[in-house]
């Protein structure tokens, strides 16, 4: 079946604070991460992992500032794999 991608929930915000496993971020997260890491940028913003899914007044609080963090991306999060995958063909090409 479809697998649902780790989200941030308030049961889940402690232990996100200090670890979020690896494993259990979805391949397109991890190759943001790996893409971001491979042009010298240092934090990733998931909205899924950064804004509390299950707690309303934190989402109405960054929802407010999603349109400026999105303008000032470096490079916003591609969710269509196959452009994902032209992506990191490119930035592969770039590092031969």
């Amino acid at each position: 079946g479809k697998s649902r991608h780790v989200i941030t929930e308030k049961a889940s915000l402690e232990k996100w604070k200090v670890n979020i496993p690896w494993r259990l971020l979805p391949k397109i997260f991890q190759d943001a991460v790996i893409i971001a890491r491979q042009l010298g940028v240092k934090y990733v913003w998931i909205d899924s992992l950064y804004i509390i899914q299950d707690d309303g007044g934190d989402w109405e609080e960054e929802a407010v500032n999603m349109a400026d963090i999105y303008q000032r991306a470096f490079l916003a999060t591609l969710q269509h794999h196959r452009l994902m995958e032209m992506v990191i063909a490119f930035i592969k090409d770039l590092r031969l």
